[in-house]
């Protein structure tokens, strides 16, 4: 085995941790800051965007090494960040649903991903090492940290700050083992690496004090937990669109935008019903609230009724646009 180092970034490791990992352990870590880094351990001075990704895994034969994936989308004018990171099956299925809308469930999937395993003919002294170590049980690491406006870290010892965060900083990092399984042939191995999954999304928007807004949310799971969210097809879409601020809130905020101007007709035409209303002979009013409750605008023919029905606003499934239909029963009357 050869060990492939991928980076953007340089990253301290312990020579204890150096010793193994690459060989039989798998390191994967991102670092991303969106805004204002400052920091001294190590020295640090950011105000932009940043961001690093590194892996340090073995290659084996034919070029294979353990899937590994991480996306990050941006929308910087309305400050929207979406992050994903995930190792072993989970990857691939994340990988191989990206751009497609079928469920990739583990169990009942409509297309079946390949196994995020590698097969290996190692050396008759390689087995014997696989075969003394398979028994024991291997520990992973796997943790993510997000900030998400300002952070200050002080120093116990000066007491002053020796680190600030201003605007999105996130890292992730997983250190997991690789773990070998001898086949039944006794001469080959399959080579896989646990799944792991994170994701994080964070947006702020403010177009006037009213109208500002801010929200996160994030994702961590392990093993099978992670393979099944990798395969949602619905998860797939929540932490890979363009932005947080794309097609989906835009048509929220043209539903919401409707059902204000649809609520401000509805309480002009009530007040054009009543006005009208007052001046009917009392044949004519009679005639109203009943074309009222036939139109489903109100509910009885009595008078009290009909005049809380005409000050009321609503939106149903039954009666979108009801301020149309309360337009139509002023019409008939007007006359």
């Amino acid at each position: 085995m050869r060990i492939i180092l991928l980076a953007g970034a340089v990253v301290a490791l312990g020579a204890g941790l150096m010793g193994c990992v690459g060989h039989d352990t798998m390191l994967f870590t991102t670092n991303t800051s969106i805004g204002v880094d400052l920091d001294a351990k190590p020295p640090t001075t950011s105000i932009a965007y940043s961001r690093q990704e590194l892996v340090i895994a073995p290659e084996y034969q034919n070029g294979d090494v353990p899937p590994v994936l991480a996306t990050i989308k941006n929308d910087f004018l309305g400050f929207a960040s979406k992050q994903t990171f995930l190792t072993g099956y989970a990857s691939l299925l994340m990988a191989y649903g990206m751009f497609k809308n079928e469920e990739l469930d583990v169990k009942t999937a409509t297309i079946r991903v390949p196994p995020a395993t590698i097969t290996i003919t190692p050396s008759a002294e390689e087995l014997k090492v696989i075969q003394a170590e398979k028994e024991y049980k291997r520990t992973y690491f796997f943790g993510t940290s997000t900030v998400f406006g300002v952070k200050v870290n002080w120093n116990a010892a000066t007491g002053v700050p020796d680190a600030l965060a201003l605007g999105l900083k996130r890292k992730e990092l997983a250190v997991v083992p690789i773990m070998e399984n001898i086949g039944p042939d006794g001469k080959t191995v399959t080579v896989a690496t646990p799944s792991l999954f994170a994701s994080s999304s964070v947006e702020a928007e403010l177009n006037n004090i009213k109208e500002a807004r801010a929200g996160a949310m994030a994702l961590f799971a392990t093993g099978k937990a992670a393979e099944y969210l990798a395969g949602n097809a619905q998860v797939r879409r929540a932490f890979l669109e363009p932005s947080l601020l794309g097609e989906n809130v835009k048509q929220v905020r043209a539903l919401q935008s409707q059902d204000t101007d649809e609520r401000k007709t509805q309480r002009e035409n009530g007040k054009k019903i009543l006005d009208l209303y007052a001046t009917l002979p009392d044949a004519r009013k009679g005639e109203m609230r009943k074309a009222a409750v036939d139109l489903k605008l109100s509910t009885a023919e009595d008078e009290n009724t009909f005049k809380t029905a005409m000050t009321e606003t609503s939106i149903t499934p039954a009666l979108p646009n009801r301020s149309a239909v309360m337009e139509q029963l002023y019409n008939k009357f007007k006359q």
